[in-house]
């Protein structure tokens, strides 16, 4: 089992759970032919033992070849064991695996809504239902850290409610999350459960209230960078990808309370994501930073610590079924330099205003004066982002706009797939674009200033030259009235 498992490095963990059960029911039939053979051939009856308490039977007798079955199935035991502790990953399928040894799984569904029911007594959480075809698809604008934890049951009743953990009215990583059939929530309608892999404890909860400061989620800029990295702009100064098609761009922040190496951390996590304007699947990519660093959570379906249907099976997709596509987009190695980024945005809701649409409509920006679109794209709008909705940032080029534009100001409209503005931002374009010319004066004036000091250095050294060459030519002057 070991070897096949090395032969095949990419086998996911349900792979690795049948090929383990296939050897299991291998080893149990070896076993029970074992006992099967002792019985019938070598009764219990007939048994006599010799001093080292190995069973000596009539066999034994005739053949002069000890036959030692027993022994030999406790060792196939003990070979199973070794490789249940040597073989299985350490992954959510083995501490699963571990969870069904110590309860029968048609009790883990019921398990996890008992621990929902206590924790709703005991902690702060807020609580929100949505349809589960849309939480499938769009997983990473309502949990960014988290991938929906169900299948799709092809239902179009099928919804899910989520229990996100809050301190102090931020978001942890301790989530539980339940499918249920038909628009009501019910005990009599659940169909499945799920629950984090993060779970706080009352002094985890203390202990972070004391260290805690809203400063430990300082925004980043990480996104504006990396949008001018990844994208190119058209003569029109359209945004594109590299192959030139037209693409839209979001960006926003998700601030959470997380639990791992068995301590508390804030952490901000920055998700810049996009899709090409032709295409409804989007790609995407998460930063997420901690005291000042970099640093890498867990894959979104490994945040899960089991997913299981009423009946006990597993409720987890097997593979990713989100139209959110993972997507390298951050460049690490420049994430802690402040670089220029030649992209504008603008923030939906910068201000509180009751800005809402529907949850999976387009929402496209587009210039008053000249009509362009600068982009369309679907924007976080669900009360698990409410807190950091305002991190919201929607890209555009600002070579959309040229030096005839220059002390114009314009008018960027917000709008729906009906077409209605939903909101108005006037921008100076003197103003957007004042970051090239600050940036080029900049420049222009370490230009000056080393031009400068190389005109200075270049003149003391042909000072220092000439004193040289008078020094020597007296000298010369000297030695020549001596002779």
């Amino acid at each position: 089992m070991k070897d096949e498992i090395k032969n095949n490095p990419e086998a996911v963990p349900s792979e690795v759970e049948q090929l383990l059960k296939n050897k299991m029911n291998e080893l149990s039939e070896s076993i029970d032919c074992f006992d099967k053979i002792s019985a019938r051939a070598f009764p219990k009856s007939s048994g006599e033992f010799t001093d080292d308490e190995f069973t000596v039977t009539g066999l034994e007798n005739i053949t002069g070849k000890p036959q030692h079955f027993k022994f030999i199935k406790w060792i196939s035991v003990a070979a199973a064991s070794v490789a249940l502790i040597a073989v299985v990953p350490q992954t959510n399928f083995a501490r699963q695996m571990l969870a069904n040894i110590s309860c029968p799984v048609e009790n883990l569904c019921q398990d996890i809504l008992s621990e929902i029911s206590t924790e709703l007594e005991n902690g702060d959480y807020i609580t929100v239902d949505m349809p589960l075809d849309y939480y499938i698809s769009n997983d990473v604008l309502i949990t960014p850290l988290f991938a929906c934890p169900f299948r799709d049951s092809g239902r179009d009743n099928a919804n899910v409610r989520l229990y996100i953990r809050q301190i102090d009215g931020i978001n942890t990583t301790q989530l539980y999350a339940v499918e249920y059939i038909g628009s009501t929530y019910s005990e009599d309608n659940i169909i499945a459960a799920a629950e984090s892999d993060s779970k706080f404890t009352q002094n985890d909860i203390e202990k972070f209230r004391n260290e805690f400061s809203y400063d430990s989620y300082a925004l980043t800029e990480f996104s504006d960078v990396a949008v001018s990295q990844f994208s190119d702009k058209d003569k029109s100064g359209l945004l594109t990808d590299k192959n030139g098609e037209y693409i839209s761009v979001a960006s926003f922040c998700d601030f959470s309370i997380v639990k791992y190496t068995n301590a508390v951390h804030t952490v901000t996590s920055e998700v810049l994501y996009g899709h090409k304007t032709n295409d409804d699947l989007y790609f995407y990519d998460i930063i997420s930073k901690s005291d000042e660093t970099v640093i890498h959570v867990p894959d979104r379906r490994n945040m899960w610590r089991q997913s299981v249907y009423l009946d006990g099976n597993s409720a987890m997709p097997e593979e990713n079924i989100s139209k959110f596509t993972k997507t390298e987009l951050f460049d690490i190695s420049a994430t802690s330099a402040n670089e220029y980024s030649d992209c504008s945005y603008i923030s939906p809701y910068s201000s509180s205003n009751g800005l809402t649409w529907n949850n999976d409509e387009i929402i496209s920006l587009s210039d008053s004066y000249s009509g362009k679109r600068l982009s369309g794209i679907m924007l976080p709008n669900y009360e698990t982002m409410n807190r950091y909705l305002p991190t919201i940032k929607m890209y555009f080029s600002k070579f959309c706009f040229t030096e005839n534009d220059d002390g114009r100001i314009v008018n960027i409209n917000l709008k729906n797939q009906s077409n209605k503005i939903l909101k108005t931002f006037s921008i100076s374009v003197t103003d957007m674009i004042s970051e090239d010319v600050q940036l080029n004066e900049f420049q222009e004036e370490i230009d000056t200033e080393w031009q400068i000091t190389q005109e200075q250095e270049l003149r003391q050294e042909m000072e220092l030259l000439a004193r040289e060459q008078e020094i020597h030519r007296d000298t010369v002057g000297f030695v020549t009235e001596y002779n």
